[in-house]
């Protein structure tokens, strides 16, 4: 994780008979602790736990015990994009 780099953190999804759906944050990485993470959307910032996010290839997963505060959902709700793919 590099300080001002995009980082992307699956957030919730859902997989179906025929497709997934995910909801994803894309956010700037500003600042890296040794226990917490900084992300920034437009002008808001969060800390997220490291401890919380479980690496996949090139992405982040928040872990299903994380209970995001009020602000963090708040911030998902503003910021996240669902996207999906369907095999009709």
């Amino acid at each position: 994780m590099l300080e001002g780099t995009t980082i992307s953190i699956a957030i919730g999804g859902v997989v179906g008979l025929s497709c997934v759906v995910s909801e994803m944050i894309h956010a700037r990485l500003i600042t890296v602790t040794e226990k917490a993470i900084q992300i920034q959307c437009e002008k808001d910032t969060i800390w997220i736990p490291k401890k919380a996010l479980e690496q996949k290839n090139d992405w982040y997963k928040l872990k299903k015990w994380f209970k995001p505060d009020q602000w963090q959902l708040r911030f998902f709700d503003k910021y996240s994009s669902i996207g999906g793919v369907s095999k009709i």
